[in-house]
């Protein structure tokens, strides 16, 4: 029986959703405009070489009822190579027809904010850091 049981708790620890990002950050009810900075820590100083990476990735949901549109990112603050902000995934999707145009709005976003140190002897002792605002308005669904 316990063997059975073991197993059941295993079935729904395996069933349950993970979500893809680092963070979830839930939109405010009150508000038409969601905003949200996705910050990286620092990293530890370049030593030896070896290159390092600031890498981190945040869910921003809609508020119960109501939906992302027009999103956007920005670089807010950075330093390091190969820099990215942006939104890497959208979740939820409804589109609409509005005067003749499709119109889709979103229930989530995955942000991503990422930079490298870089490796080798011109990194040596440097960081790195992102980031990256994100903001959408907060609509109902369109009709």
């Amino acid at each position: 029986m316990r063997k059975l049981l073991g197993l059941a708790s295993i079935a729904v620890l395996v069933a349950l959703p993970v979500s893809a990002a680092d963070y979830t950050y839930q939109c405010p009810e009150d508000s038409n405009v969601c905003s949200y900075v996705n910050k990286t820590p620092e990293t530890p100083k370049v030593q030896g070489g070896g290159g390092k990476t600031a890498d981190t990735s945040a869910e921003i949901l809609a508020p119960k009822n109501r939906y992302l549109a027009n999103m956007s990112t920005k670089i807010v603050s950075q330093n390091g190579k190969t820099p990215a902000c942006n939104i890497e995934a959208m979740g939820g999707a409804t589109t609409v027809t509005i005067q003749g145009i499709d119109v889709t709005v979103y229930k989530s976003a995955i942000v991503r904010a990422h930079a490298e140190t870089g490796s080798g002897a011109q990194a040596e002792g440097k960081t790195a850091h992102m980031h990256c605002a994100f903001t959408a308005k907060v609509v109902r669904k369109p009709k």
